[in-house]
Parts: C-alpha cells; sequence; structure tokens
C-alpha cells in the first residue's frame, strides 16, 4: 500500500492564488507514484470561505480522487477561523476569531466533504472524532486538533487541542478489537514538535517568536502517551510549513505542512508512506516548480529525499 499525505494547501479566491495550480501539479506529480490513499491533514482554506473548500473538491474531483477509499481530509483551524492577509486584517482578527460560529464552520466543512467520511467508524453517533477508516491491513484514525477561541488560552485560534473526551474515546476506541491486527496511522492537523525559527532581523524574530506561541498544540504530552501505550506506528500532521519526520517517545511522525507553503518557494513537496512485506517506509519528495505565478513550463525538477523509518 502506498498513501500520499498532503497538508497545508491554504486554498484561496483572493489571495495566495497561486496555491491553486501549484496543488493541480503537485496532485499531477502524485498520480503518477499510483498511491493508494491521499491524506489531506487540515488548513484546506486560507480564509474558511465555503467557496475555497469547493475549490479544493474541484481540484480533487479533476485528478479522479474524490472518493472516500481514495481520499481523506481533516479540518484545521485556518477551515474554521480563517487568516490575516493584510494590515487591516490583522488589527480585525481578534475580534473575528472571538465571533467565529465554531460549529457553524465545521458543518461547513463536512457538507462540502461529506462524501470522504462514508465507512468511518466512529465512538458515537453524536460524535466525528474520533473516526476510524480502514485501507486493507491499515487503521487510518482521524483526531480533531481545532481548539475553540478562547482570549486567554486561543486568541487568534492557531492553537490546538485534543481534549480530554475526545481522548478518552480514542483511548477506547484503541483498546477495542476493532483495530486488532491493523496497522495504525493517526491523522491529525497539528504538530508535536518544538520547530527551529531561522530568523533574521529584530522584527521578524519577534514575530517568529509570537508565532510559536500561538501554535501549539495543548494537552500533547498527554495525548502522546496515548498514542505511545497503544503502539500507533506514524502520526501524519501538518501546521508547521515544513516537510520533515522526527520521534517522540517511540512514535514517528511525519510532517507535511509544506506540502504548498515550505521554506523553499520554487518547491512543492509531498510525503510518501508504502508498506512493503511487512515493512513501512517513508519518503519525502520535493518537486521543483517553475518560479512564474502562473506556473507555466511544466515541472523543472523532481527529486525525492527517502529516509528509512
Amino acid at each position: 500500500m502506498t498513501i500520499a499525505h498532503l497538508s497545508d494547501l491554504h486554498l484561496s479566491l483572493d489571495h495566495r492564488r497561486e496555491n491553486t495550480p501549484r496543488l493541480s501539479r503537485l496532485l499531477e506529480y502524485v498520480s503518477r507514484l499510483s498511491p493508494d490513499h491521499v491524506v489531506v491533514t487540515g488548513d484546506v482554506s486560507w480564509n474558511a470561505d465555503e467557496r475555497e473548500l469547493l475549490l479544493a473538491r474541484n481540484i480533487f474531483e479533476a485528478q479522479g480522487l474524490f472518493a472516500p477509499e481514495r481520499l481523506t481530509i481533516l479540518p484545521g483551524n485556518h477551515d474554521v477561523f480563517g487568516g490575516v492577509h493584510t494590515a487591516e486584517e490583522a488589527l480585525q482578527f481578534f475580534a473575528r476569531c472571538r465571533n467565529t460560529h465554531f460549529e457553524d464552520r465545521f458543518d461547513t466543512f463536512f457538507r462540502v466533504f461529506h462524501e470522504l467520511f462514508k465507512g468511518c467508524l466512529h465512538t458515537s453517533r453524536k460524535h466525528i472524532f474520533p473516526f476510524v477508516k480502514t485501507l486493507g491491513g491499515v487503521a487510518l484514525i482521524g483526531l480533531n486538533s481545532v481548539m475553540r477561541h478562547s482570549q486567554l488560552k486561543n486568541p487568534v485560534g492557531s492553537n490546538g487541542l485534543v481534549g480530554q473526551k475526545e481522548r478518552d474515546r480514542l483511548d477506547r476506541l484503541l483498546s477495542s478489537g476493532l483495530l486488532a491486527g491493523k496497522r495504525k496511522i493517526v491523522l491529525v492537523h497539528h504538530h508535536f514538535h518544538n520547530p527551529s525559527w531561522e530568523t533574521t532581523g529584530v522584527l521578524a524574530g519577534l514575530w517568529l517568536a509570537i508565532e510559536n506561541k500561538t501554535m501549539k498544540l495543548k494537552k500533547k504530552r498527554s495525548l502522546l502517551r496515548l498514542l505511545a501505550r497503544h503502539r500507533v506506528e506514524l502520526v501524519l500532521h501538518g501546521h508547521h510549513h515544513d516537510n520533515c519526520e522526527y520521534h517522540r517517545s517511540g512514535v514517528h511522525f511525519m510532517n507535511g505542512g509544506g506540502s504548498l507553503m515550505g521554506p523553499t518557494p520554487s518547491e512543492v513537496g509531498v510525503n510518501i508512506i508504502r508498506i512493503e512485506q511487512g515493512r513501512m517506509r517513508t519518503e519525502i519528495h520535493r518537486i521543483g516548480l517553475p518560479l512564474s505565478p502562473r506556473m507555466d513550463g511544466g515541472l523543472l525538477a523532481e527529486h525525492a529525499v527517502q529516509i528509512a523509518a
């Protein structure tokens, strides 16, 4: 089985327009790898606009991927609270986050992508998360880490949390016989590591320090202990705009947040997970693109960085 992992697409009709052709080109590359399944771990949109979600749906449909057995998509904080493009928006963003109707935004997300959740197993009829999607001998376990607004703990909507009740449901799920003999891969939006920032200038350093304080996954140690205790093999996430791998408490993590908005503007990226003969092998593919915003001229270069699991 081959799984392709993307995250943080940040599609927008008004800004970040270059991300639309970048995603199309990346999916063309991914399709040549013939993955069995594609996973997107959140921040499909930039501004929590239903039109942006529909744009993503149309792109995946055009690539022949929009089916529950081919595609899984999670929400991220941008799909609920949106983001900031201008200085004027920055001044208004605190109020916008405070006034966001959390449930309505989730309802919109699941209305657009509802077909992709067909056949999933849930712990109760009232709760979408956690859910399980089985693909042969693999169980994809989806979590929600988008945290409700709080003036003190989540003022701009970008911190994350998998709450106690959801962790309890996850514990019961992982303890049940439903996943016996399955390879467990957890999907979540927020990251578990502490990214290193490379800054230039006082203002850049100050901004990144503020961003680091407002992009945390709260209670992540409790969640990490739970994942380690149940021997979850791999966690796929996004949120931090980079593609990388790391291990914590014996759990393997892959970040796909640099799929379209990584540190190198001329590259897009995808994580590839291959399960062959009882072994799991992971790869980070970085694909060079033309510098032109129109992305004319096709792919300039393709190369893969392979890292043994």
